[in-house]
């Protein structure tokens, strides 16, 4: 059972800090260049918020697998990441895009597993 909350921990936390370095660099350019328009109806400095939130949580993530600091914090990085999925899934299920709504409610899950693990 460890290895396999370490594996979900990993690939989460990997999965989170490409996605905020991608929205970081990108920003809404990216989503309007490849027909992504919900980056549209968002400022860039949300963009920004949003992916400041990806990394600082993969961020956490990562150190708790090397050094297990402080388990609290695992736990509200975790929570942070489920809630961010879960306002995500919100917005795809109003736009009618039920597969990304699946993924963001799969990877909420796994997040929250995550954090009930850690307490």
């Amino acid at each position: 059972m460890e290895f396999v909350l370490i594996f979900i921990q990993a690939a989460i936390a990997a999965l989170f800090l490409l996605s905020g370095i991608k929205k970081i660099i990108q920003g809404t350019f990216f989503g309007i260049r490849y027909k992504r328009y919900w980056l549209a109806q968002f400022s860039s400095g949300f963009v920004r918020i949003i992916a400041m939130v990806q990394l600082f949580s993969s961020a956490v993530l990562l150190v708790d697998l090397l050094v297990k600091p402080i388990p609290l914090l695992t736990v509200v990085s975790a929570v942070l990441l489920s809630s961010l999925l879960g306002l995500a899934a919100i917005i795809h299920i109003k736009k009618r895009a039920k597969t990304s709504a699946m993924i963001n409610l799969s990877l909420l899950v796994l997040t929250l597993f995550i954090a009930c693990n850690n307490l």
